[in-house]
């Protein structure tokens, strides 16, 4: 408690006003002399350093205001959870990933809005914001929230208007007049302009100069927009923005702006106006007193990790919340739902495990399922046993390539043969279990956006259980626990205590849900570039990023994988290594390696594995 008083005492020593609102000269000052020195570092650095604790200081006092009569608060947030509308049409959503900030109450709380947060810690709940999980996460936490900022038209759905606040920011004072000036403009995106930067070129030297990102991976992403002429429109803030949901370029918009991310930069305010500016979305410039975010009288900043948090922590404990962990809430209690599916397995020999992958297609065989089998090259006891095993099914069907063509090309051929809604690509040395193929296509119902799927398995590469740690130069291939079936293993992943998705960056091809929509867009797999497999569906989980579809693992579900039984030990390092090689090539090692660490820390994924370790 000293430590708090003394700190009100020191904000009130060097700003006198109760509030510490910056008058709009200070602010001019503050932005005239950034703009004089923005070619040294130092002298930038000293000054951000002085303007940081102004803001700070701003902060500090709202939330002694807010302590001092912490009664009124309570009520307040009584008073909005009794009269919040049921069908409001605005939503203010903001992240916090790895504790980086605390939460920040508005201090008008507005009926007419819902009010999210996204989170992949355990945080307290006081009744005014829906807390979420992020079921995507990032080795790096901004890249985290970014993922949440620009997925806001899949995540949540039925909003006019989607207000995005960084979590650094608190909504003091109310914005819902902001919003009606947005929708009296009728355009597609409310933004403050940057007070300090014109333009992208000069985003690119200061994060340079900051050491804000790789240097290399900056000079790129200039390069790449100097080279479309889209690197000097004006430069926009996106710590706070306000979105129309119902423009027809909206999708577009959230689309492109995360795959510029993912390509490039986590600095979001570098692609957010090349994306602007690219698809041609028409702006409404956000005003206050200087034209900025730092002294606009309804946003109050606080750096990222200031000792105001000290303050806010202090601010929370007084409104007595309680814990919740957002990932123990399940993301669907409705039965899976079932779509027409067609299930196409590639074989070549390796006759012991095809026969175990059709009997377990079969015995959970739903009316709707059809099973396409492409027959690439095997030999004749192979090929025999396919054909008496298709023989009075009319849901099997039967593609025979007299020579081997590979692995890919045998896929493509199976995906041209198909035309139900959802085509589930099935290695032939799996054994699948109950109700598979519909968990798989309810992640697509449940998440929008999302059209590849893939399980958790013994053997998939980061999405085993327990253990995905390379081994012998190739993924992990986990035994069963002690007395446990493959059936065993599926039903207790569907009882996890645990939400249903991981939402990710890549899918393993040994079992790939493929929507019909996903087909249409990227076509089939890169038959030039893995010919062999090997890297295939994880090219085509970055085209799918690119294009703005999205990927899901189904926590829920449990299919085993005995692992390339087609190749042998010396031939499948080979293809892997060539493989690899190709898909460096095509998107960079440091984006693949980036996808692989964000599934390896995703906090789903994390929790699985830790359940399921408890069994051995």
């Amino acid at each position: 408690m000293r430590r708090i008083k003394k700190a009100g005492r020191k904000a009130k020593n060097l700003i006198p006003t109760k509030r510490q609102i910056l008058s709009p000269l200070d602010n001019v000052a503050i932005s005239y002399f950034i703009k004089q020195n923005k070619n040294s570092k130092q002298q930038h650095i000293s000054l951000m350093a002085t303007v940081s604790e102004l803001w700070n200081e701003r902060y500090s006092l709202n939330i002694l205001d807010r302590i001092q009569d912490i009664e009124s608060f309570k009520n307040e947030i009584s008073n909005y959870r009794k009269n919040k509308g049921k069908d409001n049409k605005i939503a203010v959503v903001t992240a916090i990933a790895n504790n980086y900030d605390s939460i920040k109450i508005p201090d008008t709380l507005d009926g007419r809005i819902d009010y999210y947060l996204f989170t992949d810690k355990p945080v307290d709940d006081y009744g005014v914001h829906s807390v979420l999980p992020m079921l995507y996460t990032n080795d790096d936490p901004t890249r985290s929230a970014r993922y949440i900022k620009t997925h806001l038209n899949t995540l949540l759905d039925g909003y006019d208007y989607i207000v995005w606040v960084d979590a650094n920011i608190l909504l003091s004072g109310n914005i819902h007049d902001l919003i009606d000036r947005f929708r009296q403009s009728k355009k597609e995106i409310a933004v403050f302009e940057h007070p300090f930067r014109q333009n992208i070129t000069e985003e690119v030297d200061a994060c340079i100069k900051l050491n804000k990102d790789d240097k290399e991976v900056l000079k790129l992403q200039l390069a790449s927009y100097k080279k479309q002429g889209l690197d000097n429109g004006p430069l926009v803030e996106s710590g706070f923005m306000i979105f129309n949901m119902n423009s027809k370029k909206i999708d577009t918009f959230f689309n492109s702006w995360w795959s510029e991310i993912d390509k490039f930069s986590k600095r979001d305010q570098i692609s957010l106006s090349y994306v602007i500016a690219k698809h041609k979305l028409s702006t409404h410039v956000l005003s206050s007193p200087s034209g900025e975010i730092r002294n606009h009288t309804n946003l109050l900043l606080a750096p990222h990790g200031s000792s105001s948090e000290t303050l806010n922590s202090y601010f929370n404990k007084k409104l007595k919340s309680k814990k919740v962990d957002p990932y123990l809430i399940k993301n669907s209690n409705s039965k899976p739902r079932s779509a027409n599916t067609d299930i196409v397995v590639c074989v070549h020999n390796a006759l012991k495990e095809v026969k175990q992958c059709l009997k377990s297609i079969e015995n959970h065989k739903k009316n709707n399922h059809n099973l396409i089998i492409v027959d690439d090259g095997s030999e004749e006891e192979t090929a025999k046993y396919l054909k008496n095993f298709s023989k009075g099914k009319k849901w099997t069907s039967i593609i025979r390539n007299e020579v081997a063509k590979g692995y890919t090309k045998a896929a493509n051929l199976g995906i041209k043969n198909s035309n139900s809604e959802f085509v589930i690509l099935l290695n032939s040395d799996t054994i699948v279990t109950k109700d598979w193929a519909e968990k798989m296509y309810q992640a697509v119902v449940d998440n929008k956006g999302v059209e590849i799927v893939g399980p958790l398995s013994n053997a998939a590469s980061v999405q085993s259980i327990p253990d995905f740690r390379s081994k012998n130069k190739q993924t992990a291939i986990n035994e069963m626990p002690k007395n446990y079936t493959v059936d065993d293993m599926n039903e207790f992943c569907e009882n996890l205590d645990l939400v249903n998705y991981a939402l990710v960056p890549l899918v393993h091809g040994f079992c790939l849900g493929i929507t019909r929509k996903a087909i249409n867009t990227l076509g089939g797999f890169d038959e030039e570039n893995f010919p062999n497999g090997y890297g295939e569906e994880n090219d085509f989980c970055v085209r799918a990023s690119n294009a703005g579809l999205g990927m899901a693992i189904t926590t829920n579900t449990y299919i085993y994988h005995h692992k390339s039984k087609s190749y042998d030990s010396e031939r499948r390092i080979r293809l892997m290594k060539e493989g690899s090689e190709s898909l460096f090539s095509l998107h960079s090692k440091a984006r693949i390696d980036n996808a692989v660490k964000s599934m390896v820390s995703n906090p789903v994924l994390v929790k699985v594995r830790a359940e399921t370790k408890k069994l051995f």
